[in-house]
Parts: structure tokens; sequence; C-alpha cells
């Protein structure tokens, strides 16, 4: 799957707060009666770029309430850093600008959810997806399973190539995502179980032949050493 298309399954799917973003009004993050800047204006003028905006800031808050403590400083950086290229974009290009990095941004912060949810997929802020793998113990197990091989895959990755990890991370994601929008989708949660372990086991196996094409070229690299 190609980066545009993720890109677009991102924004065209809403998959997370896809409820809460469907039932509210199209405001962003911040008071735009209290907008001082031109980029703050831009996005209360715009409301793609609104809806962007608290879309962006709600997945923020979700991978902080997941994380521990030494990493909470460095993502809050992160978002920073990310408001801070918002308020360069120059003026005769602010809504593709601002509308480039917000993609950007969504896509970071989806791919976070989806590493963090392999982690610790019942904690706290679980979203639908994950409460529906808790109900079941042998979910919780196949999941475990598909977090061990993910990792198995990422720590086969040679460091000189970072383009194949964040291949990982986005092809996961867009994974994770669509599946949290098959549950969305469900009435009641419970009856996408069989649907959501078949996808697991596949995922796995997918990962599973990722591994082994890795290691055969890290054995290659091996070799011609």
């Amino acid at each position: 799957m190609t980066r545009t298309s993720l890109r677009l399954l991102a924004l065209a799917a809403g998959l997370l707060f896809a409820a809460q973003a469907a039932a509210g009004p199209a405001r962003p993050s911040f008071s735009c009666r209290k907008a001082a800047t031109p980029v703050q204006e831009a996005i209360c003028a715009n409301r793609e770029l609104s809806k962007l905006d608290r879309q962006v800031e709600m997945l923020h808050k979700s991978v902080l309430a997941r994380v521990s403590g030494a990493q909470f400083q460095p993502l809050q950086d992160e978002q920073d850093a990310f408001r801070d290229k918002l308020e360069r974009c120059p003026a005769e290009l602010m809504d593709t600008c601002l509308r480039g990095l917000y993609v950007d941004r969504d896509t970071e912060l989806r791919n976070l959810v989806a590493e963090t949810s392999l982690m610790d997929p019942c904690g706290p802020h679980r979203i639908e997806l994950e409460e529906a793998i808790c109900l079941s113990d042998e979910l919780r197990r196949e999941y475990a399973q598909l977090a061990e091989t993910y990792y198995a895959v990422r720590r086969r990755l040679p460091e000189s190539q970072p383009a194949l990890l964040r291949t990982l991370q986005d092809d996961q994601a867009a994974w994770f995502w669509s599946l949290q929008h098959d549950v969305l989708i469900s009435n009641p949660p419970r009856a996408m179980q069989q649907h959501i372990k078949t996808l697991i086991r596949r995922r796995i196996e997918r990962l599973e032949l990722e591994r082994a094409v890795h290691a055969a070229s890290h054995e290659r690299r091996r070799r011609s050493r």
C-alpha cells in the first residue's frame, strides 16, 4: 500500500473518533474567537482544516494517554514542533501547506496508536477494536502473537534503511485502522470476534513472510562481508 493510499484512508474513513467527529460541529481544537495568528484564522475559515486540527489533537491526546512518563515529553515536543511548522506556512499557499502538514501528522499519530496497541491493547484508554479483543482470552493470545511477530520483523530491519521501518509501521497502521472501522460499523462488537481472529491470523502470516525475507537478506549481507 502506498503512502498516498494510507493518507487517503486516514482522511476519508475518519476511523478514530468517527462518531464524535460526525456528531460534533466542524471546529478546531482551539477557540476561533481567540484566533491570534493568520494560520489560526485560516484554520477557522476552512471546514476541512478545522476538522483535521481537531482530529490531530484528539489523536495526540490518545497517544499521550497510552505512553509512559519517559515517552511523554518527547511526544509533546514533537507536537509543539508540528504546531511551529503550521505557523510557518506562507500566506500564498496557506491552505495547501496546512493540509499537507496535518495529513502527515495524522499519519504519524495513527502509526503510534497502532504500535502502542500492540504493547497493551487492554489498557484504560482502549478504542473499540481493542475493546473487542479484550472481551476474548483467545483474541488476546492471538494479538499477543501478532505483537511478538511484528517486533521480530522490526528487529530484523537494517538501521541503514529507515524507509523499511516506515513501510512496516504504515502497513501495520493501515491494517489496524481498517479493522477498527470494521468494528465501528458492527453491532455488537462481540459479533466481530471471528472476523478479528481471521484478520489477525492473516496479518501474522504476512509478517512471518516478511520476517523470512528480511532474515534471508540479513544472511546474504553477512556472507558478503
